[in-house]
């Protein structure tokens, strides 16, 4: 009987605690629904308002498109006027040692590729005692690449107390060893062949020189050089060593300088004994034109050995596609578009 009334009861509870449980699951799920049913409303609202965000956006830059449109015109940025000291050139050498030759006894350093310099030269030899003389001298001179250089002469002479004649050729090659500025005083390797013709019944002469240039800016306007010269003459076996100095100063830049230049240089010439010449005086160049200039030298004699005045006058003219015009390598106009 116990086990006859106990099940109705058990039976009764199970029921009932099904009832909550169902009542509970349908509960959760319509809050379910109503939670992912709120969700997709703001996902929908978000979704049209960014669409309006992006139309608009659209429409104001196809707007604003055409007022955006800015066509811009060529400008002509033309470079600061070169100075002496401005680089030019492969080997960032300064200006004024891409021009012709500063001074009238001391080179310097190489030309830039491609360049040429044609330089007709006048040398008198002046003193109290004898007539003048005079030498004339055609030089031109070829930049090559690899820092080397190319001079050709011709010379013509009338010795004190000769006729004017053809007094011979000269070919001249220089190497600099490094681009400017990596190697102290820029140090440059010259070599000479010089072939005279007798006079007065003497056998032609050939000599060769031998020199090391030196060159450096000092400081902004201030150019200097120097010249350790050895020459050996075939006909009579004469040796001659000399050094040569040349310091200039800008004083109107591309147009005017002043300095001092000297040359000292004494001859062995064996049986016949040996002399000493000194010459020291002041040198100018001017330039009338970017690619002409005039300079010249008067030197003046200490010794008894030495000339009483020995003039250097020198014109010379640059040209070839290594010069732009307005000096070597600028300034030139660059386009910005």
């Amino acid at each position: 009987m116990f086990h006859v009334r106990s099940r109705p009861r058990a039976i009764g509870v199970m029921a009932a605690l099904g009832v909550v449980t169902a009542g509970s699951f349908a509960r959760a799920e319509t809050q379910v629904d109503s939670d992912l049913s709120i969700d997709a409303g703001k996902m929908l609202a978000y979704q049209a308002e960014s669409q309006e965000q992006r139309e608009a956006g659209s429409s104001e830059r196809t707007r604003r498109a055409p007022d955006a449109e800015v066509k811009l015109e060529p400008v002509n940025v033309v470079a600061d006027a070169q100075t002496g000291e401005t680089p030019v050139g492969p080997y960032g050498q300064p200006a004024w040692t891409a021009r012709q030759q500063r001074f009238g006894t001391t080179r310097a350093y190489v030309l830039p590729p491609y360049t040429f310099e044609a330089e007709a030269w006048y040398v008198g030899e002046f003193n109290e005692d004898t007539k003048p003389g005079h030498e004339f001298i055609q030089e031109l001179k070829i930049g090559l690449p690899y820092r080397l250089q190319l001079d050709l002469y011709q010379m013509q002479e009338d010795p004190a107390g000769d006729d004017f004649d053809y007094k011979g050729t000269k070919v001249e090659v220089r190497w600099a060893l490094a681009d400017w500025g990596e190697i102290p005083l820029n140090p440059t390797l010259y070599w000479e062949w010089e072939h005279e013709e007798g006079r007065g019944g003497e056998e032609d002469d050939d000599a060769f020189e031998y020199k090391l240039l030196l060159a450096e800016t000092l400081a902004p306007k201030w150019h200097w050089a120097t010249n350790l010269i050895f020459e050996h003459s075939l006909r009579n076996d004469k040796q001659e060593y000399a050094v040569s100095m040349g310091l200039s100063r800008t004083l109107i830049e591309n147009q005017f300088s002043a300095g001092l230049e000297w040359e000292y240089a004494y001859e062995d010439e064996g049986d016949e004994g040996h002399h000493d010449e000194f010459i020291i005086g002041p040198s100018f160049e001017w330039r009338p034109t970017p690619a002409t200039s005039l300079r010249v030298a008067p030197l003046f004699g200490i010794g008894e050995d030495s000339p009483d005045l020995k003039l250097f006058a020198i014109f010379g003219f640059e040209f070839g596609p290594g010069y732009s015009g307005e000096g070597f390598g600028g300034p030139k106009a660059t386009e910005i578009r």
